[in-house]
């Protein structure tokens, strides 16, 4: 069975419908390498598998199973982001239609607004780290010279990065949230491969897509790339978007501390939605010559502290990172939430289910600053 960077081809197409997946593929092939078929009835998997196998372009290969396995990653693993981004932009839903359907109709029709929800896949479903910045401000200019300005001053520290002068800055807004995705090059890379009977040395450019958000309500700036790039992004963001002439990270820029815990003011009692919270993981940064750091592990690290480590406590170090297990009550049901913070700035929280009632109860408690 034909598989794409692990996209099941027959599961996806089956999903669809034919006269749409017929859309998509007329749009994407040459008319001389299509399989003669009969117009208008559609294309179904067999007819795609056949197809697919013929193509002799690479490159167009490429792209097809590249642009289908982000069709399938919507419409798989993120059905709350295609129904919240055609939900913004007023585009009526089928109840009756697949979520791989809605995400290649998105493609096909709206693609603004595909390129919007892949944009907060990329930040929400995605395992890299999540950097957050408080950052308020009096205006937030997101026009069309601000955005150009962006773009700019990051073109210009690609550059000067070696990483290429290839960027490109792309804006989607919703009444509280700002979504930047911003697609650059990295360093030359080499590669050889066989052409014949010879080995011939190629050599590319990896493009990768990194992802701003700024949550207006909060006046936070969320920021998922690599640590070099992420300064940029903010300090960037903060001169052409935000009017801050001299953006500056400090104290009063964090978003998240772990001090209730330390001086015993954090509530662990929980509420009625919130019916049990645990430490399973914790670094405690210790006074000494060294500056040595204790990482205790267990089901419950509270417990151990009591039982195991009669001299050790919350209040022992400073604590630097700590991973909570949150049980949540849910229509009967309770739903274990573990997720980590890191302060000042770390946490992968907002991917998280029951968001809302977590964070309300970490700000109340001092964890959550914003």
């Amino acid at each position: 069975m034909p598989n794409y960077r692990n996209l099941n081809l027959k599961t996806f197409i089956s999903a669809i419908d034919p006269l749409l997946v017929e859309e998509y593929f007329v749009n994407s092939v040459p008319q001389n390498q299509l399989i003669p078929y009969l117009r208008t009835t559609g294309m179904n998997y067999n007819y795609v598998k056949d197809l697919m196998a013929r193509l002799e372009d690479e490159q167009l290969k490429g792209k097809i199973g590249e642009e289908l396995r982000q069709m399938r990653d919507l419409g798989k693993k993120a059905m709350d982001i295609l129904v919240r981004v055609t939900t913004a932009n007023n585009i009526p839903l089928d109840g009756d239609e697949t979520p791989q359907q809605l995400a290649m109709k998105l493609f096909l029709k709206h693609s603004q607004a595909f390129e919007h929800a892949w944009t907060l896949y990329c930040y929400y479903k995605s395992t890299t780290q999540v950097h957050e910045y408080c950052l308020p401000c009096n205006t937030i200019n997101m026009e069309a010279d601000n955005i150009q300005a962006f773009a700019s001053e990051i073109r210009d520290f690609f550059v000067k990065q070696a990483k290429g002068d290839n960027c490109v800055v792309k804006e989607f807004e919703e009444p509280n949230e700002t979504a930047l995705m911003i697609i650059h090059g990295s360093y030359i890379k080499t590669v050889a491969r066989w052409v014949a009977d010879e080995v011939v040395i190629d050599t590319y450019r990896p493009a990768y897509e990194d992802v701003v958000l700024y949550d207006r309500t909060r006046s936070v700036l969320k920021i998922k790339a690599s640590r070099r790039d992420r300064d940029q992004y903010c300090n960037s963001f903060g001169r052409c978007i935000l009017s801050i002439a001299e953006p500056e990270i400090s104290e009063k820029n964090n978003v998240y501390t772990l001090r209730p815990l330390q001086d015993g003011t954090f509530s662990w009692d929980g509420n009625e939605k919130i019916s049990s919270i645990a430490v399973l993981e914790i670094h405690l940064k210790m006074a000494g010559a060294t500056d040595p750091v204790i990482i205790v592990k267990s089901p419950d690290v509270g417990r151990t502290f009591k039982e195991d480590f009669n001299n050790l406590g919350f209040s022992s170090g400073e604590i630097t990172y700590v991973k909570f297990r949150f049980t949540i009550e849910d229509d009967g049901r309770s739903e274990p939430v573990i997720f980590v913070v890191n302060p000042p700035a770390v946490s992968d929280l907002t991917r998280m289910s029951h968001y809302n009632i977590i964070s309300s109860y970490l700000k109340e408690n001092g964890v959550l600053l914003v």
